[in-house]
């Protein structure tokens, strides 16, 4: 939560239009769907949920941005 509170800050100072704040939206969303996933079997974590508890939010920041690339110019052409 501390990474998701940290990238969602240093993301809402970046200039852009809110392009780079959308790809932390959504990391941090689908990082914490997937908390909420683990979260009724905590007590037998396997070893790729404790790989994704330490850098699901990284690896679902390159994944959000290649989204966000593609959504945000579709976005621009509606308006």
């Amino acid at each position: 939560m501390v990474q998701v509170t940290v990238a969602s800050l240093l993301a809402a100072m970046v200039l852009d239009n809110g392009e780079c704040s959308h790809v932390v939206v959504y990391a941090a969303l689908g990082y914490i769907a997937g908390l909420l996933m683990m979260a009724p079997r905590r007590n037998a974590l396997t070893a790729v949920d404790e790989v994704l508890i330490r850098w699901g939010l990284v690896i679902l920041f390159f994944i959000s941005s290649i989204t966000a690339a593609v959504i945000w110019p579709i976005r621009m052409r509606g308006m």
